[in-house]
């Protein structure tokens, strides 16, 4: 099992984020990043081939922050975003990694939080609490090491303990998988009981 050096101050969390044509969805996630308490984050917006007309204003809106940066694939793949996170993890920089998705959003201390947790602590994987919205009503749903309690959202890895690791990108629920391969493989995790990501 690994266990990083966590002493330093320019520690940061970097979100991978698949996009597609929901627009709206993905200007909200980045807006919510943008209201974080803490300013150690950087994010990848990368597009399965969105058609150009409908990218470049988002591109453009966005592109006075420095944190925010806009990969478009040459190709559209489809496969519920995993291809795209994949790319991201491989082009990934920061020590901590949230592959999250573009009609998700996160409260204003995720990134706050996440931080304290993870220097206090020896864990691979930090966990949080989230609300989903199942069918239009939206539920509390608590971090448990279950297949119905995962998401790619409330997931934050160590990407040296995952360096190898990838999506399984034919799978629809590739991000438990994902998880379940990692606690499989020793990885260590902790959940903050506490909501701080909300799953449309």
């Amino acid at each position: 099992m690994l266990f990083p050096l966590r002493i330093g101050n320019d520690m940061k969390l970097e979100f991978i984020i698949p996009t597609y044509k929901r627009i709206n969805n993905l200007c909200t996630l980045l807006y919510s990043l943008k209201s974080q308490t803490s300013n150690d984050w950087t994010a990848q917006v990368i597009s399965d081939n969105t058609p150009e007309e409908i990218i470049r204003p988002v591109i453009n809106h966005f592109s006075e922050d420095s944190r925010i940066n806009f990969n478009v694939l040459s190709k559209r793949y489809n496969d519920w975003g995993h291809t795209p996170r994949n790319v991201g993890l491989n082009h990934s920089k920061e020590e901590l990694l949230v592959m999250t998705g573009e009609d998700n959003y996160y409260v204003p201390t995720f990134v706050k939080e996440i931080l304290k947790e993870y220097k206090k602590s020896s864990s691979d994987i930090i966990l949080c609490d989230m609300i989903h919205d199942m069918s239009g009503e939206y539920v509390l749903v608590p971090a448990l090491p279950y297949h119905s309690h995962i998401n790619m959202g409330n997931c934050v890895y160590c990407k040296e303990s995952i360096k190898n690791q990838r999506l399984e990108v034919f799978r629809h629920d590739a991000d438990w998988h994902f998880f379940n391969t990692a606690i499989n493989k020793g990885l260590k995790y902790t959940i903050i009981r506490k909501v701080l990501y909300v799953h449309n």
